[in-house]
């Protein structure tokens, strides 16, 4: 008997209904390797939505398992409801659940939504494909387990992700992308924040391209080429480019106080190895004059050496580090000269009156003088950032002093955010005050501008 042909099953044409892609997210949606790096910046052309796109066609095009894996079950938890929405859309989802989340379309795939939160959470078949979404928060551990999952298959894997440390997992599996001697098997592709005007048009583009520039001025460099321009982060650099260094320091220092303005002078403490520094600051001009500089271990001068520097600068106001023995220089400061405040550093505050140095240094409105010490110190001064934590830290390179930057630091901050700032504010509103009385008992209010006697 002559064996039976095999069944024909003829499918229906199935209509795709894909979401509209945009500029770059072209690219990765037609790329052919089989490993794709995808780094970008932040909030830019949309990696994950492009990707999402990818993954659907991937899903329905051929019976498979895929996984979309990403570091916490609600980052995952977003590309499910995305997919799912499209799929629907398209009328090809079988089924969907949530424990675990996992979607069915009715050509026989399979798409699994996994974390690496935990190591279990990646235990499962052989996969034919993956996409593993925000991979700068890849450990090297889940990357051996995931892809250990495409070891059957040899499927492809697109990685997506923005610009961490120099030296990371996602670091390491973009210079191998990056490699001829990897190529065609992998590739990679950058996104900047260019990439997204490209695709922006009118008022839309003007407008973002306004917030870019106004994130350039006021974020510190590294952090903007960081999350702008999709640049690694190297986790030591200079702080203060040699343009930034140019502009702050164009004054030849003076002892002499402008008449009439008032100061603020910001004390860096250091009573051990380091000096105490005093950087004189014109809170009218935005200059800083000078600085004090004592040798570290002789605190019995140092008060009244602060004192007779305030009283000399027009009465200024001293802003004391009340770090380590700050706290007791401050304490008995207070008896000899009353126009003190504290200020506690820490690394908030710390960053947030670096990055106000940088940003006035860019708008010309912060000026220092030409004192060697002080020039060398923001020449060197470095920023820090930790490969396991991210958190940044600033400080002198080891052997070397940062007491001057410090201390224009706390200048600076007093200004801007500060008690300066704030005394500054109380004073304005006891001279409005006065003005409003003596304008009622003269029987007129002062006009705009009016100079009044307080």
């Amino acid at each position: 008997m002559m064996p039976s042909p095999p069944a024909v099953i003829e499918q229906a044409p199935v209509t795709i209904v894909l979401p509209p892609l945009r500029g770059p997210q072209n690219e990765l949606f037609i790329h052919p390797a089989k490993e794709l790096v995808v780094l970008g910046a932040v909030q830019t052309v949309g990696k994950t939505y492009g990707a999402s796109a990818w993954a659907l066609a991937r899903g329905i095009t051929r019976k498979s398992i895929g996984w979309w894996a990403a570091p916490t079950h609600k980052q995952a938890e977003v590309a499910y409801t995305k997919l799912k929405d499209w799929s629907v859309e398209s009328r090809i989802l079988a089924r969907s659940r949530m424990e675990p989340m996992r979607l069915h379309f009715k050509q026989g795939t399979r798409i699994d939504f996994v974390s690496w939160e935990r190591d279990e959470n990646l235990l499962g078949p052989s996969v034919d494909w993956m996409v593993i979404d925000q991979a700068e928060l890849l450990t090297s551990q889940a990357h051996s387990i995931l892809v250990s999952r495409l070891a059957a298959t040899l499927g492809p894997i697109r990685y997506l992700g923005n610009a961490n440390v120099a030296g990371s997992q996602f670091h390491k599996i973009a210079i191998q992308a990056q490699d001829p001697m990897n190529q065609p098997r992998m590739a990679f592709l950058k996104w900047t924040w260019a990439d997204h005007a490209a695709v922006l048009s009118g008022s839309e583009r003007a407008e973002y391209e306004a917030s870019i520039d106004y994130k350039r001025r006021t974020m510190l460099p590294s952090e903007f080429a960081q999350l702008y321009e999709a640049e690694w982060a190297t986790p030591e650099e200079s702080l203060f480019d040699e343009e930034t260094i140019q502009k702050l320091f164009c004054l030849d220092p003076s002892s002499a106080p402008h008449p009439g303005h008032r100061y603020a002078i910001g004390w860096d403490i250091g009573l051990r190895r380091d000096y105490t520094v005093g950087a004189v600051l014109c809170l009218q001009c935005m200059t800083v004059d000078n600085i004090v500089r004592l040798r570290g271990g002789d605190s019995t001068r140092f008060k009244s050496v602060i004192a007779e520097t305030c009283k000399h600068w027009n009465n200024a106001l001293g802003v004391v580090e009340l770090n380590d023995m700050g706290q007791a220089i401050f304490d008995e400061l207070t008896h000899l000269y009353p126009r003190v405040q504290g200020w506690w550093t820490n690394n908030e505050n710390k960053r947030a009156a670096l990055l106000q140095i940088i940003s006035l240094a860019r708008e010309g409105k912060l000026k220092l003088a030409k004192v060697p010490e002080m020039l060398e110190e923001f020449r060197v001064f470095r920023s820090l950032r930790s490969p396991a934590s991210l958190v940044w830290s600033f400080s002198a390179p080891e052997g070397m002093h940062d007491d001057t930057v410090m201390a224009v630091a706390i200048a600076v901050g007093s200004a801007s955010s500060g008690p300066a700032a704030y005394l500054q504010m109380l004073e304005d509103e006891v001279r409005e005050r006065r003005a409003g009385a003596s304008a009622a008992g003269s029987g007129r209010l002062p006009r705009k501008g009016e100079p009044v006697r307080a």
